[in-house]
């Protein structure tokens, strides 16, 4: 009877992710920081619910994921809320003491339900040269916490060769969440990696991403075509309106 009442509990504290009132926690690594031996992985809370429970961090380089290094820690309670691990030894991880460039990916594992579960794997690209950095990753600090609302306001066609995407946060706060911009024109679509992540601007602000080949996405100069661009289709940022992140128009290549 005891077995029973425990497996009972387990399952409800699972099914509700421990937060008040069955809100679940989200949390997501932000960036990682590193010393010429070492790196920290830095991680925040998304909400809408409080993390109670430590959170396992797989942490492998992509080039020889045989090095991977497991740790525990203790994650981020409140809803914005940051939190850090200890510092790990890159050559435990395998790399040389020769190193200039690696991409390194960090998986979140919870015994705490989570909110979304589309957020749990990350990859940066680290580099051993001081002040480089790739899609603008740098420590997460905000005064007044809020949420985000990602849009595409436009797509810029830069002749001869590239488009842009312009993207805006309408809302009134950002989080350390990285998101990744899809494109499509008809069945061709341009496949997005790790180095075509972006971060989340601050709150009234506008990017603008790298540049697109239009090549890829079956499109020449001369050409006029019907395009969309999906802001975050992976679903990793936690916004004020989802909604609004697919843009369609039509994209007059003028040489």
């Amino acid at each position: 009877m005891r077995s029973f009442l425990f497996l009972l509990y387990f399952g409800l504290a699972c099914t509700l992710g421990g937060g008040a009132g069955g809100l679940r926690p989200d949390v997501i690594v932000t960036h990682l920081s590193r010393t010429p031996t070492t790196l920290t992985v830095h991680l925040q809370n998304l909400g809408p619910g409080r993390a109670t429970e430590p959170v396992h961090l797989n942490i492998s380089r992509q080039s020889d994921p045989r090095h991977q290094i497991g740790i525990e820690v203790a994650a981020p309670q409140g809803v914005f809320a940051v939190s850090s691990s200890s510092p790990v030894s890159l050559e435990k991880l395998g790399i040389p003491s020769n190193w200039s460039s690696e991409l390194i990916k960090v998986e979140i594992q919870s015994r705490q339900a989570q909110a979304r579960q589309s957020n749990k794997d990350f990859y940066e690209q680290i580099e051993r040269q001081d002040g480089v950095t790739h899609n603008d990753s740098q420590p997460y600090q905000e005064d007044r916490p809020d949420l985000p609302d990602l849009v595409v306001e436009r797509v810029i066609y830069e002749a001869p060769s590239y488009v842009r995407v312009v993207y805006r946060n309408n809302g009134r706060g950002r989080t350390g969440a990285d998101f990744v911009i899809g494109l499509r024109t008809g069945e061709r679509s341009f496949p997005v990696n790790h180095f075509y992540r972006y971060r989340v601007p601050p709150p009234g602000q506008s990017h603008s991403t790298g540049g697109y080949t239009i090549g890829i996405l079956g499109l020449q100069p001369g050409m006029k075509a019907q395009l969309t661009a999906t802001i975050d289709p992976e679903g990793r940022v936690r916004e004020t309106n989802p909604k609004n992140n697919v843009w369609t128009g039509v994209l007059e290549l003028k040489p």
